[in-house]
């Protein structure tokens, strides 16, 4: 009898130690599942997917975002501003290239994370800088 109950008991150990259906994630239990380097990349996407839902974007923009964010480093870009500032400046990048006469302070998603005109056009000017520094297209002038 007393076999069994220390069966018992651990195996109810090991169950719990892994996850199972319909259980809730916690941080810590994602932190241990993923490495530092995936939970921040984790937690851009989920910042991006945020933003392009409060910009209005479409499913083919709102991968567009996300392949910027998992290719592009973003302290490159500013080294400053949050990593939520430099997501909101991709994705409004991403709406203005449909709409180009929108502006930043329509939008409460840019004055949430402090995105004005100035830091934007920083932003993307690095941005395309940083594409035209790391592309692949030789240089002729030459």
């Amino acid at each position: 009898m007393i076999m069994s109950r220390e069966r018992d008991i651990n195996f109810l150990l090991k169950k719990y130690e892994t996850k199972q259906p319909g259980e809730s994630f916690t941080s810590q239990r994602l932190k241990m599942d993923y490495g530092n380097k995936e939970w921040r990349l984790a937690g851009k996407i989920r910042t991006c997917k945020y933003v392009c839902e409060e910009l209005g974007l479409h499913e083919g923009d709102r991968d567009r975002c996300i392949w910027i964010i998992k290719n592009v480093p973003l302290k490159e870009l500013h080294r400053k501003a949050s990593c939520e500032t430099i997501i909101t400046c991709i994705c409004f990048y991403i709406k203005k290239l449909e709409t180009p006469k929108r502006r930043t302070w329509n939008y409460k998603v840019c004055k949430e994370f402090g995105v004005d005109e100035e830091i934007f056009s920083l932003i993307i000017s690095r941005l395309c800088d940083y594409f035209q520094k790391h592309s692949y297209m030789k240089d002729y002038t030459k």
